[in-house]
């Protein structure tokens, strides 16, 4: 049997650096991609908010006015209410005195 020398063998997993350079530029294009997605996520959740409080701010505008409304309302009740209250007191008195 003849004794043969094996060459040292190179490790089995090396990477090329070229690969290596490409799979760092995927790894860093994954990770602006997703950041890029987090981004409109965030941007998509403040516009649903804005304009949520936007209608509210609206809803709430529509409410107050609606109760000056109905307190002006109510004042005007009051005074006329009033009005013929104060009449028919002078008018009972005119009727009394005479």
């Amino acid at each position: 049997m003849e004794m043969t020398t094996i060459p040292a063998p190179t490790p089995r997993f090396t990477r090329d650096p070229v690969q290596r350079e490409i799979d760092r530029h995927i790894a860093a294009f994954d990770r602006e991609r997703e950041a890029r997605l987090r981004a409109e996520r965030v941007a998509s959740d403040m516009a649903r908010l804005v304009a949520l409080e936007g209608r509210r701010a609206e809803d709430e505008k529509a409410g107050r006015l609606k109760a000056e409304a109905v307190s002006s309302s109510m004042a005007q009740l009051v005074a006329h209410e009033n009005a013929r209250a104060d009449r028919a007191e002078a008018r009972l008195r005119e009727l009394l005195g005479a």
